[in-house]
């Protein structure tokens, strides 16, 4: 498929391939097959799809497509969700309270860009004042606000109307104005107030107002059109000669302008120009808001000829800021109203050489009636105007450091609009200053006239500015389409979803990007190398799960401190709005979450979750004293140990022979067109990645060791069961599968995998799938899934499973676990453990319903359970307001129950845990799980959210020591040997989060089977597992001690537990209600143990 040509000299040029077939990431992939794919969707006409190096040695497939008008995603669901999200923002951003004791000067939200902190109240007050002034200039009696918010505005110019109504899509808003207008005194009658979008306006009246305000609204609207759909009906209910008055515009023109100065502010001085040129250009592809080019509303007056004139004003006011410098009024004249007008001496300021005390002189000695002024330098923006060059220019080689230090050094330039207007006062002018041709030069323009006996005059006729009259562009270069962002990233998400359906998981483009029409060459094919990059927005959004305890908990305190509902490990803290202040926020978080000082400079080197919770893990670690070493292939030369978990397994194997309780077992249904020989060759690949699923146990020379054997087949089962009639067959299946969970694995011998089918018809068939835990633990299963369903289908069409080799094996993990696992790492964690669990009792003691036997057998039950989604949401809601994770609230409230069964003040739970806290073991599968013990402290009967805090504590130095393993730490304390019941902990709790990929076969449909292996380990072990539906929970319990009845009241009693916590954390423990059958001996358990305060008496039932 290759083409090449002879060149003169007998060398051959490369020109590509014939077949368009291209090479990512190690796999062969046919473009044409996803251009294919994507053009059988009803919603695409064209598609080309391409490969692309945008970043050097990251070579990845892109696909452009052309839609086919609406049939994706709509322009009007865009706008929709785009107004819900902004009232949801503001919604909780009024629930918060008022930063002022003035509650008609509640400025809650206006934060600074550069700082992230509120405006000064100065500020504020100036800029509203400012506002104020200028919108009371028109002279309003009958005003409609659009967007009133907390009523700013409306407490300012009300007072001087006949009537005002007041709208807003925030009811909290409204309510808050309504308090203040009902207070004694405040006389405010003619207001009235409406919860409603800025559309909705078809049920008010012809000409009921003189003057209709938009102030700091605009920019949330979704789109240039929904904005002009809102000025058309506000031409029709604003009386003739009225005003639209549209302020705090954001400005087009000067966007790069505020991103470059924001930015530049914000980054840290070694920040190289190029770097912070990057992330400007990333801002801008980001940016949310409606912004509007000053000239689009000269243009405006085609679209809306009921409009007259329009007038754009640059903000006033002293201070230097975002307000001031990047944003503006315009202010609609509606029907015949002032006349607009040029008719007066213009000078250009740059050629005249002006200054402001030469044209102090000049007005004072020649008087004019009026004057215009061109091209005046502005000051606010001189500084912004010479980083935007800055930024532009290859030649410059400065850091951010660097050049904030020559900006500070350059004298200040340029005139300050303001005092402009304050020497057109002091002289008796009115001064109207606006931008010069498009904005988007740091100019503007100034036309000062002379103020006249009557105020009305001055109003009859207005100045006529250049960028007022501008000749109109295409409508879609005034505005940015905060819509489209929206839509490509839905486009994107569903032709992404589209494609999976029908392509391999690593043909599916990263990133999908729609054009309005493919570049073409001059021959009509299309011009590959005039696809654009594709945008932020576009690109498949990072999925990758949190892995430890501390990227978990660096994901929360991200996502609370950004206001943001989710962060994944790939996310880029500045990406995501972050800057230089809420760095410092976040890395004192850090400091007093993790106990690890933590400079800020980290967060900008590594602004990832993944790369700063791997930052925070070494400073933790070399607090110690300590750097973990990487693991590598280990040399095999001499036997292999077996790991620390593998030894526990392998050491009560050989006090429990007989038993089956370390048999993982998994079932699955399939129905649909099963190919037998794919699924075991995609088995048996598998099998052959990975060495642990090859490898046996022997003894040599006295050691315990690891045997990888080099080719193994484990032989897949086949049952016929198709000759019995249904209820036969369906019982004999739960039979073989349990047969097949109890059946033992000899270790010495293996293989320690095998698979069995059950065939119940052509069409149906259940998949057994034994495991020994020796060589798989809960998230190897999730590795199994995923590559079982990877390879199923390419060998079903002949083709070689996609899946990379392994770097590394668990034999190599093994050898690197015990080499690192001693001397100053196993002392130090060792020391943690020894200190934590210094005197803690030796036997959790649960009231059961048989005494417990002297040697405890494994006999179990289960009970599973579901908890409501509205409970899991309130959950969820509780741990992010309290700063833990819903693993901490769930086992605090786990404890909370323990705690009122048995009375014990010092309660401990195991925790297993996946100790996947490195990138190397990620993709591994094999025995990697660790038990931790949690202590909690129940003493002095705390209110529910003191022991969450004391359980965010205590989980946190847990697992910033989860390194020991267990059985290690079992033989440094030596506690009393019973075979009554289990080591430190019998109680152990579980809250699944391994990654889990959901199977899908082609022409298959999947179910899967509960097998019950009938063992338990432990007293009681309650498992959660969370997903969008809510929470479902399992607790297996040793029958031997336990009825089933007892269970199920004491999973009653957990979930009374969670519903009383979310709606009262500050409850204590004691005063929880638990409606008790058994009150008596419950009772008289818990006051055995503790004494009770007269005010803290409680009873179950109460």
């Amino acid at each position: 498929g290759d083409i090449g040509r002879y060149e003169e000299g007998g060398e051959i040029e490369y020109e590509g391939r014939a077949d368009k077939q291209v090479k990512v990431r190690g796999y062969r992939i046919e473009l044409a097959e996803i251009e294919r794919a994507l053009r059988q969707h009803p919603g695409v006409i064209e598609a080309v799809a391409s490969t692309r190096e945008d970043v050097p040695g990251d070579n990845r497939l892109v696909a452009y497509v052309v839609q086919a008008g609406d049939a994706l995603s709509s322009q009007s669901r865009s706008q929709a969700e785009r107004v819900q999200k902004w009232q949801k923002w503001y919604d909780w951003l009024y629930s918060n309270p008022a930063p002022h004791e003035d509650l008609t000067f509640n400025t809650i939200g206006w934060n600074n860009s550069y700082t992230g902190v509120p405006f000064s109240e100065m500020e504020l007050r100036q800029w509203v004042d400012r506002t104020a002034e200028r919108i009371a200039s028109l002279r309003p009696t009958r005003v409609l606000e659009i967007g009133c918010g907390t009523g700013l505005l409306l407490f300012k110019i009300a007072p001087h109307c006949d009537s005002y109504l007041g709208t807003d899509f925030s009811q909290l808003g409204l309510d808050h104005i309504r308090q203040e207008i009902s207070k004694p005194g405040r006389g405010l009658p003619q207001v009235r107030l409406l919860q409603r979008e800025a559309d909705v306006l078809d049920d008010i009246g012809g000409g009921a107002f003189d003057l209709a305000i938009l102030n700091s609204v605009v920019q949330y609207f979704p789109s240039l059109d929904y904005l002009v759909g809102v000025l058309e009906k506000l031409t029709k209910v604003v009386e003739p000669g009225g005003h639209i008055f549209l302020g705090e515009l954001r400005s087009l023109p000067l966007l790069k302008a505020f991103h470059a100065s924001t930015l530049l502010h914000q980054a840290p001085r070694w920040l190289s120009r190029q770097q912070l040129a990057q992330r400007v250009q990333h801002e801008l592809a980001q940016e949310q808001e409606l912004l509007i080019a000053p000239a689009f509303f000269a243009a405006l007056k085609q679209r809306l000829p009921q409009i007259g004139h329009v007038e754009v004003r640059l903000k006033r006011g002293s201070y230097h800021n975002e307000l001031t410098k990047f944003r503006y009024d315009a202010i609609l004249h509606v029907g015949t109203g002032a006349k607009p007008t040029s008719e007066f001496e213009w000078l250009d300021w740059q050629k005249g050489e002006l200054t402001i005390q030469a044209l102090r002189q000049y007005l004072k000695e020649a008087a004019p009636t009026a004057i215009g002024l061109g091209g005046v330098p502005n000051a606010r923006l001189a500084a912004d105007m010479k980083t935007i060059e800055w930024l532009a220019d290859e030649g410059r080689d400065e850091t951010v450091g660097q050049w904030r230090a020559l900006l500070d050094e350059s004298q200040a330039t340029g005139v300050d609009p303001e005092e402009l207007w304050a020497v057109s006062e002091e002289l008796g002018y009115q001064a109207d200053i606006s931008y010069s041709e498009t904005g988007a030069g740091g100019q503007f323009d100034a036309v000062l006239r002379q103020r006249l006996a009557h105020e009305e005059s001055n109003s009859e006729v207005v100045p006529l500015f250049a960028i007022e009259a501008s000749a109109s562009r295409p409508w879609s270069e005034y505005a940015t389409k905060p819509e489209q962002r929206g839509a490509r990233a839905r486009v994107a998400s569903e032709l992404r979803d589209w494609l999976r359906e029908k392509l391999p998981a690593y043909m599916v483009p990263s990133a999908i990007v729609s054009l309005d029409h493919l570049p073409l060459t001059p021959n009509g094919k299309v011009d590959r190398q005039a696809l654009p990059a594709p945008g932020a927005v576009e690109a498949e959004p990072a999925r990758a799960r949190a892995r430890t305890m501390t990227e978990e908990q660096l994901a929360r305190i991200w996502a609370e401190i950004l206001q943001i509902e989710r962060v994944e490990l790939d996310d880029n803290f500045f990406d995501l709005g972050g800057h230089s202040l809420l760095a410092t926020q976040v890395m004192s978080r850090v400091s007093q979450t993790f106990q690890a000082e933590v400079p800020v400079s980290k967060l900008f080197e590594n602004p990832t979750v993944a790369e700063l919770a791997a930052v925070i893990e070494k400073a933790r670690q070399q607090q110690h004293g300590l750097v973990v070493p990487p693991i590598r292939p280990a040399l095999r030369d001499g036997p292999l140990p077996l790991s620390f978990p593998q030894q526990r397994l392998w050491f009560i194997e050989q006090l429990k022979p007989d038993s089956q309780i370390y048999i993982i077992p998994a079932a699955m249904r399939l129905r649909g067109g099963l190919n037998l020989v794919a699924l075991e060759q995609s088995f048996n690949e598998v099998v052959r990645r990975h060495e642990i699923l090859r490898t046996t146990v022997a003894i040599k020379d006295g050691q315990v060791v690891q045997v990888v054997h080099p080719a193994i087949s484990p032989p897949i089962t086949v049952v016929d069961l198709q000759a019995a009639d249904r209820a036969a067959r369906d019982g004999e299946c739960m039979r073989l599968a349990c047969e097949q969970a109890q059946r033992r694995f000899d270790l010495s011998k293996g293989p320690l995998i095998r698979l069995a089918l059950l065939r119940l018809s052509p069409q149906e068939h259940v998949v057994l799938l034994m495991m020994h835990h020796m060589v798989t633990d809960n998230w190897s299963a999730g590795i199994f899934v995923r590559e079982l369903n990877r390879g199923y289908e390419p060998l079903l069409k002949g083709d070689s499973p996609p899946l990379p080799e392994l770097q590394i094996q668990y034999a190599d993990y093994a050898v690197w676990q015990r080499e690192w696992m001693r001397g100053e790492a196993l002392g130090a964690q060792l020391a943690y453990w020894k200190q934590q669990l210094a005197d803690a009792p030796l036997l959790l003691e649960l009231p059961t319903d048989r005494p417990r036997p002297a040697k405890l057998t494994l006999r179990c039950g289960r009970h599973s359970f579901v908890l409501p989604r509205s409970l899991s949401n309130r959950l969820t809601e509780l741990s992010n307001k309290e700063g833990v994770t819903l693993f901490m609230t769930l086992l605090a409230a786990f404890q909370t129950l323990l705690y009122r069964y048995t009375g014990q003040q010092d309660i401990s739970v195991g925790s297993p845990i996946a100790n996947r806290n490195r990138a190397e073991v990620e993709g591994l599968i094999g025995c990697m799980l660790n038990i931790i013990v949690l202590r909690a402290d129940l003493s002095g009967n705390p209110a529910f959210r003191e022991l969450l805090e004391r359980v965010r504590r205590v989980t946190s130095e847990a697992y910033a020591n989860q390194d020991l393993p267990f059985e290690q730490l079992v033989d440094e304390l030596r506690p009393e040997h019973s075979l009554s019941y289990a080591p430190i902990v019998q109680v152990t709790f579980t809250f699944q989060n391994a990654p889990m990929e959901e199977i899908v076969l082609p022409d298959l449909t999947l179910e899967p089977v509960e097998i019950d292996s009938g063992m338990v380990e432990y007293d009681m072990s309650l498992i959660i597992n969370g997903d969008a539906q809510g929470m479902r929970g399992l607790l297996i319990y040793n029958s031997d001690l336990f009825d089933a009845s007892t269970i199920d009241q004491m999973l009653n009693h957990f979930q009374m537990i969670l519903e009383e916590v979310v709606e009262d954390p500050e409850v204590r423990l004691l005063r929880i209600r638990l409606q008790e059958e058994r009150r008596e001996a419950l009772s008289e358990a818990v006051f055995a143990y503790q004494k009770v305060d007269e005010t803290d008496q409680f009873t179950f039932g109460s």
